[in-house]
């Protein structure tokens, strides 16, 4: 994934205002990284991809935060005359909203941080690294 590429993603997401839009460049981005990584491309390539695809998970998480009933009348499908939507409806499993949802929780800056971070060591980024910051807090 080139510059101009990665930068095209992000605006894209950064503009994304739905959960199908959001999963859709959040599918691109993994499938990329897939690519990219069974292909031995640079692990800088495979982490642009991986950003745009944890950045697009953190969006779904805070959309879904938005949208999605949290408990109550489980057995209502109408909340104050509007349809509730369903996590299956939405193609999206409980786990990866949970998952989601945690990524949504940690602070922006330290989000950020912990990116830079981790590309700064050459490592790889993953999902799982920012769900284990959620249990560990950057001091």
């Amino acid at each position: 994934m080139d510059l101009v590429i990665f930068n095209q993603a992000r605006k894209a997401l950064e503009q994304a205002v739905s959960i199908d839009e959001v999963k859709q460049i959040r599918d691109k981005a993994e499938a990329m990284r897939l690519y990219i990584k069974q292909s031995g491309e640079s692990l800088i390539m495979q982490n642009q991809c991986a950003e745009i695809k944890i950045r697009a998970e953190r969006k779904a998480g805070e959309i879904l935060q938005e949208t999605v009933q949290h408990g109550g009348d489980r057995k209502s499908k109408y909340h104050h005359d509007t349809l509730i939507p369903k996590l299956d409806d939405m193609g999206i499993s409980r786990l990866q909203s949970s998952r989601w949802q945690q990524i949504a929780s940690i602070p922006e800056d330290n989000f950020d941080t912990h990116i830079e971070e981790i590309k700064i060591k050459g490592e790889e980024l993953t999902s799982k690294e920012f769900l284990s910051l959620v249990l560990t807090p950057v001091q």
